[in-house]
C-alpha cells in the first residue's frame, strides 16, 4: 500500500511541521544574540519541522500496521514521481503545469483532489506568473473563499504588500475633504443630499482621527447590534449555566461599561472554553473581546460596515449625477467621487483581508500552524505612514481556537522611523513573559538591549516577570507567519510492504 501522509479528504497532504520556534526555553536570560545563536534557532526550528514531518510520517505508518500486522512500513523523501502518480490516480493530467500546481498545493497544506485544482485555476486565470496573487490564491482556498472575488482582491492586496493602512487612511481623508469641497454649490446634486453625505464624511474623518491617536488605554469594544442580541440570549437562555462571576462580566459588556477588571477577562474566557456557548456566541464574544484591546482595532472592524455601505450610496449618487445637471459641473464631480470610490475600496480590501487571515482554515487541522488573529493598525507615535501589525496566537487545544490570555503567543511588528522595522515576540504564560526582538540592523539592536532593565522594570510593575529576553539581526516577514508554507524536502511517501 502506497501513500504520500495522506489528508482526511483521500488526497496528498504534507502534514504540519512547526513553523514557528518557541522562545521560552532559553537555557538563560541574554540581552544579545550572536551570530551563533542565531544559526541555532535556525537548526532548531528546521529540526523541529523536521521532526513533526517525521511524526506526521509515523502515525501513518502505525495505521498502515495496525491494518496489516504483517506489514513493514518504508518511508522515503517525495518525489516527482510520486505526485505524477497521485495525478493520474484522481484523474489529472500529468503535465509539468499540474505537477508545479501539485507542489505548491502540496506546500501550502492543500489536499491535491479535482475540486482543488479547479478552484485554483479558476483563481489564476492569467495571473499565474503574479507571487502575490499565487499566495492570495492558495491563500484563499484554504480559508474556504476562494470562490469570492472580493475576498482574493483583498488577499491580493496584502500579499503585493500594497496595504499601508495607514496612508490609505490619509489618502481617504484627503479623498473626504475634496469630496466635501466639490459638493458646496452643486447644482447636479439634491442640496439635502449633499448636505447629508458632507455630514457623514465629517463624521469618517472624526473615526479616522481616533484610529490614529495615542490613546491606546485598553477599553471593552461596544457590541454591535448583532453581538449584542447574541450575548443578551446568552444571558437569558444561559444564565443557568454560568458561574456568578460570568454573569457579572457579560451584565458589564451589555451594559456599556468601557474597562473590565482581569478578573473579568479571565471568567470570559473560562466561559469561551467552557463549551456552553454556541459557535456563533462564541464568536461574537472573542471578536468584541479582541477589539476593546486597542481601540483602534474596534473602529477598524466597525468602520468596514459602515464604509461598505457607504460606497454604494457613493454609486448611486454617481448614477444620479450622471443623468442630471451641467456638463461640465457633473464631470468633475464625477470624477471626486470616482477617486473617494477608490480610495474606500483600498481601506475596505485592507481590513477584509486582516478578516479573511484571522479566519482558521476551512479543514482546520491543531497541527498547521495558522491560529492567529490579525491586526493592522496606525502607528499612533509617527508622524508618518508607519503601521503596527499585531499577531495573537490562538488556543490549538480548545474548541474554535480562543485565545487563552494565560498561555499565548503576541507577535507585534512595528514601523519606526529611526530603527526601522521592529517584530517582537512574546510568549505569555500566566504572569512570566518571554520576549524575543528581531531588527534589521545591529545599532537597533544593540539600543534595545540595552534598554532590557528598563523593560524588566516596567512589566514588574505590571505584575509581570520577565523570564527571558533576547535580541537579534533578523527581519521578520508576518506574511509567511500568516500564510506559511511547508517544506516539500521535508515530506515523507511512505509504502507499506507486506
Amino acid at each position: 500500500m502506497d501513500s504520500v501522509n495522506a489528508g482526511s479528504g483521500g488526497g496528498i497532504h504534507p502534514g504540519a511541521p512547526i513553523i514557528w520556534p518557541t522562545i521560552k526555553p532559553t537555557p538563560q536570560s541574554t540581552e544579545s544574540v550572536s551570530e551563533s545563536q542565531s544559526q541555532a534557532q535556525s537548526s532548531s526550528s528546521s529540526s523541529a519541522a523536521s521532526s513533526a514531518s517525521t511524526a506526521a510520517s509515523q502515525a501513518l505508518s502505525q495505521a498502515s500496521t495496525s491494518a496489516a500486522a504483517s506489514s513493514v512500513p518504508i518511508s522515503r523523501a517525495l518525489s516527482k514521481q510520486d505526485i505524477s502518480t497521485q495525478l493520474m490516480s484522481i484523474n489529472m493530467a500529468d503535465t509539468p503545469e499540474n505537477q508545479a500546481m501539485a507542489s505548491k498545493m502540496l506546500e501550502y497544506g492543500l489536499e491535491l483532489s479535482p475540486e482543488n485544482f479547479s478552484q485554483l485555476y479558476q483563481s489564476l486565470q492569467s495571473k499565474s506568473n503574479n507571487p502575490s496573487s499565487q499566495t492570495a490564491a492558495f491563500t484563499a482556498l484554504a480559508k474556504g473563499v476562494a470562490a469570492n472575488p472580493a475576498a482574493m482582491r483583498a488577499l491580493e492586496q496584502t500579499f503585493s504588500g500594497a496595504n499601508n493602512l495607514s496612508a490609505q487612511l490619509q489618502q481617504l481623508q484627503q479623498g473626504m475633504a475634496k469630496t466635501q469641497a466639490a459638493l458646496t454649490g452643486q447644482s447636479s446634486i439634491n442640496p439635502a443630499l449633499a448636505s447629508r453625505v458632507s455630514s457623514m464624511l465629517s463624521d469618517f474623518d472624526s473615526r479616522i482621527k481616533k484610529m490614529q491617536n495615542q490613546d491606546l488605554t485598553p477599553r471593552v469594544a461596544l457590541p454591535s447590534t448583532t453581538e449584542a442580541s447574541l450575548l443578551q440570549n446568552v444571558m437569558g437562555a444561559k444564565s443557568a449555566q454560568m458561574s456568578p462571576g460570568q454573569q457579572a462580566a457579560m451584565t458589564k459588556i451589555l451594559s456599556g461599561q468601557s474597562t473590565l477588571s482581569d478578573a473579568d477577562m479571565a471568567q470570559l474566557q473560562s466561559l469561551i472554553s467552557g463549551g456552553q456557548l454556541s459557535e456563533a456566541e462564541t464568536t461574537a464574544l472573542t471578536q468584541l473581546i479582541s477589539r476593546g484591546q486597542l481601540p483602534q482595532i474596534a473602529e477598524s472592524r466597525l468602520m468596514l460596515q459602515d464604509l461598505t455601505a457607504f460606497k454604494s450610496l457613493i454609486a448611486g449618487m454617481r448614477q444620479q449625477i450622471d443623468k442630471t445637471g451641467n456638463p461640465e459641473e457633473k464631470q468633475k464631480l464625477l470624477a471626486t467621487l470616482k477617486a473617494l470610490e477608490a480610495q474606500m475600496s483600498e481601506v475596505v480590501d485592507n481590513i477584509v483581508g486582516q478578516s479573511i487571515l484571522s479566519k482558521l482554515s476551512k479543514n482546520y487541522d491543531p497541527k498547521l500552524p495558522d491560529k492567529y488573529f490579525y491586526w493592522m493598525i496606525p502607528n499612533p507615535f509617527s508622524e508618518h505612514s508607519k503601521n503596527i501589525e499585531i499577531l495573537v496566537k490562538r488556543d490549538p487545544t480548545k474548541k474554535r481556537a480562543p485565545v487563552n490570555p494565560d498561555k499565548t503567543q503576541v507577535i507585534l511588528k512595528v514601523e519606526t522611523e529611526s530603527m526601522g522595522d521592529i517584530a517582537v515576540i512574546v510568549e505569555i504564560t500566566g504572569k512570566d513573559v518571554w520576549y524575543l526582538f528581531n531588527t534589521p540592523n545591529e545599532d537597533a539592536r544593540r539600543y534595545i538591549a540595552a534598554n532590557s532593565a528598563m523593560l524588566r522594570s516596567q512589566m514588574a510593575n505590571l505584575d509581570f516577570k520577565v523570564k527571558g529576553f533576547q535580541s537579534q539581526v533578523k527581519k521578520i516577514e508576518i506574511n509567511k507567519i500568516l500564510s506559511p508554507t511547508l517544506d516539500l524536502d521535508h515530506m515523507k511517501r511512505v509504502r507499506t510492504e507486506v
